[in-house]
């Protein structure tokens, strides 16, 4: 929920919330005293145990989903047909210009 702020003539300061979808008016009376809203960005309170983002929906979905067993807890990934072990070959991406070279025409390193 936005907070806006209005500001009486002697300087003091109001926090109001409003919805979003609501008007918000220009001056407000409170206790006899007039206050003028102040136009700034308004602030927006946000609910930390929400998702804030499509991933986060998803995520939470996912798991709560899991929970009530309508659906089956994701495999972990295999390995590709084509890498050897788990592990990811990084030789390649340190061998000089010449090596590079000798690799591809002989297939050895």
């Amino acid at each position: 929920m936005p907070l806006y702020d209005y500001e009486s003539d002697d300087g003091s300061i109001i926090e109001v919330f409003y919805h979003m979808k609501d008007d918000k008016p220009e001056q407000l009376e409170r206790d006899g005293v007039l206050y003028k809203r102040v136009f700034m960005s308004p602030r927006v309170g946000v609910d930390s145990k929400k998702p804030k983002t499509i991933g986060d929906l998803g995520r939470k979905n996912t798991e709560r989903a899991i929970k009530e067993g309508t659906i089956d807890k994701p495999k972990a990934k295999e390995k590709p047909w084509w890498r050897k072990s788990k592990k990811v070959d990084t030789s390649l991406a340190k061998m000089t210009a010449k090596q590079k070279e000798k690799y591809i025409i002989t297939g050895k390193k």
